[in-house]
């Protein structure tokens, strides 16, 4: 028995070895599978060109090789490894689940996911391991066949435009740069080939923002029209799944997949003619099939180049009039409110979720048997919240107490409704808004302050609820926004944008 065990370890290691030896050569010879498209992925798939065993390999090693950018907080090497052989098996056999089956895909850890543990950024959830699957996730893994390589690192809970909040280290690019929050971890691994695609969540922006910065694409969808199930919660009213791939016709060939009904989620909307209607425009989107702008009408929003200025929107508008759009000026009267709007309603709704970390039921890093509940629980969220996750706590708090809860919760939730009317009334006269990623203003992130400041081109969708897309531009980025159910509209708008640079 022992000489048997001896040869069944020699045989393991040799086969990691093995696996090691294949991620080294791959990055030796350069190879170009980890940053082709989503969908040139699938159809090198179906061509049998290579395998999902080769795909995940690539993608390994590529996390291996951005290593130094802290994008990821788990790896699922050996797990994603046997995933992409059961994939090879059924499509041998014609048994695929999808045409994405073996793909690799990259899971923001706010997700909860059977496989790993589920930290959202935080200390308070370190060591905490879900009993399920997110809805998005399963749709993608279970059903769809996409290979999940590992969980992407965040800032904490959400709470950040940066990439600096994670209590597992910064979050860089390659080159030391921030690489935007709070999905900063899932559009690194997007930008440097470590992954097809990425699921992200956005809030205020945390999936467009680290897109722009990044230059992918980044996209909302309509509040609503992704499952939350599963989804660690930081404002309940403004959380939305969303992706990052590196072209929109990527995006536009996996929103069918997510655009499901999920009784499991309360928010989730149940309209099925209008979801039909989306998964159907982004399938002629995922055909090349050509889009004609003749008859689109495109806003730019006055106050966004009051406040980040004209020079990407002016670019993108100019390609999209040559491409047939009529473009015209609109305006949001209550766009300059956005942003403390936001972070009030944002801040409550934190505050309230927040408060089920009291480290006996989640969380706490020791246990303090000595100690009485007051104590556990205050001694637990002084050491396991990081100083941003307190300070909207704290805020959120202040705005909620009795003293204060009418002059800026019930004044905020007021102001909110003026925003989503403003949109409401402009999308009777166009179809899509043009408008920047992200306010210059903001980009230092030292001050908490400031740093809030680089959301204000990004909050207004949010508050609204509508679809929003983050295509990188000829001169920066911009964002595409449409109304409440037509995000297939916002998607090819961005199309056009993004393959007349």
């Amino acid at each position: 028995p022992r000489d048997f065990q001896r040869a069944m370890l020699t045989a393991l290691r040799c086969a990691r070895a093995v696996v090691f030896v294949k991620r080294n050569l791959s990055r030796v010879h350069e190879s170009p599978l980890p940053f082709m498209s989503l969908r040139g992925a699938r159809d090198g798939l179906a061509s049998g060109e290579f395998t999902a065993v080769d795909l995940v390999d690539a993608a390994l090693g590529r996390m291996d090789d951005i290593r130094p950018t802290n994008a990821f907080t788990q790896n699922f090497g050996d797990a994603a490894e046997a995933a992409a052989e059961a994939s090879d098996a059924r499509r041998a056999k014609s048994q695929s689940l999808s045409p994405f089956d073996g793909i690799p895909l990259a899971v923001k850890d706010n997700f909860c996911t059977e496989r790993g543990v589920t930290t959202a950024g935080s200390a308070m959830l370190q060591s905490f391991s879900a009993l399920y699957d997110a809805t998005v996730v399963e749709s993608l893994e279970k059903q769809a066949g996409m290979v999940v390589v590992g969980k992407t690192n965040m800032d904490e809970f959400g709470m950040g435009s940066t990439g600096n909040h994670s209590r597992f280290g910064v979050i860089r690019t390659m080159d030391g740069r921030s690489p935007g929050g709070s999905s900063g971890g899932s559009a690194v691994a997007v930008m440097e080939g470590a992954a097809f695609a990425a699921l992200g969540s956005d809030t205020g922006g945390s999936v467009r923002l680290p897109a722009a910065k990044c230059g992918i694409v980044g996209y909302k969808p309509t509040y609503g029209l992704f499952s939350r199930h599963g989804l660690v919660t930081y404002a309940s009213s403004l959380d939305c799944p969303a992706l990052l791939t590196r072209n929109v016709r990527d995006i536009a060939a996996i929103v069918p997949h997510l655009n499901v009904y999920d009784t499991r989620d309360p928010t989730s909307i149940n309209l099925p003619s209008q979801r039909e209607r989306i998964s159907s425009e982004c399938r002629m989107i995922d055909q090349n099939n050509d889009i004609d702008l003749s008859d689109f009408r495109v806003g730019i929003v006055r106050e966004s180049i009051e406040d980040a200025g004209e020079a990407a929107t002016s670019a993108a508008a100019s390609q999209l009039a040559e491409k047939g759009a009529k473009i015209s000026l609109q305006s949001i009267p209550h766009y300059g409110i956005s942003l403390a709007t936001y972070y009030i309603i944002a801040t409550a709704e934190a505050s309230s979720n927040l408060a089920r970390y009291d480290g006996l039921r989640y969380g706490g890093s020791k246990v303090y048997e000595e100690n009485s509940f007051h104590e556990t629980l205050s001694q637990c969220r002084a050491n396991d919240f990081g100083d941003e996750v307190k300070r909207r706590i704290l805020t959120g708090t202040f705005t909620l107490s009795q003293e204060h809860r009418a002059a800026f919760f019930d004044k905020a939730t007021q102001c909110r409704r003026l925003i989503a009317n403003d949109f409401q009334r402009v999308f009777e006269e166009v179809d899509a808004l043009l408008l920047p990623s992200f306010a210059e203003s903001g980009i230092v992130d030292s001050d908490p302050v400031n740093e809030y400041r680089t959301d204000s081109c990004t909050v207004p969708a949010s508050l609204a609820g509508i679809p929003a897309v983050t295509v990188p531009g000829s001169n920066g980025p911009v964002q595409i926004l449409a109304p409440l159910l037509r995000d297939h509209r916002a998607l090819q708008i961005a199309t056009v944008l993004s393959e007349t640079r």
